[in-house]
């Protein structure tokens, strides 16, 4: 694959996730957020720009685990999907009820190198 495929590969990926209704977001095995959608942007009320890169617990208290965070120990995630409620609260001080699902990301080998989650705001 070449640069210009590599590119237009990524670009089309962020566009599908941008089209999603629910939050996606990601983070490596050191927390850094590394993809953050359109509607992670509407229920955060954070830009991806000021997101990415930075660890999740300083973006969103506790993270978008909670207190479920398997990467705040030394041990990585042994789950294979975990799926609870939570309370999210965006930059203006709103809270809302999300329904989220967590998911190790592993590579070739299965090592657990990071999470994806997806939120659902739920709030009535």
């Amino acid at each position: 694959m070449n640069l210009g495929e590599l590119l237009a590969s990524h670009e089309n990926l962020a566009s599908v996730l941008d089209s999603l209704t629910d939050a996606i977001i990601a983070h490596d095995a050191k927390r850094r957020i590394t993809v953050f959608n359109r509607a992670a942007e509407r229920l955060t009320g954070l830009k991806r720009d000021e997101v990415l890169g930075r660890d999740c617990h300083d973006i969103l208290q506790g993270g978008f685990c909670g207190s479920r965070c398997a990467f705040c120990t030394n041990c990585l995630p042994t789950f294979d999907l975990e799926a609870f409620p939570m309370v999210v609260d965006d930059s203006a001080g709103e809270s809302h009820q999300v329904e989220t699902t967590v998911v190790p990301v592993k590579n070739d080998d299965g090592e657990v190198v990071g999470i994806v989650a997806a939120a659902r705001d739920v709030t009535e």
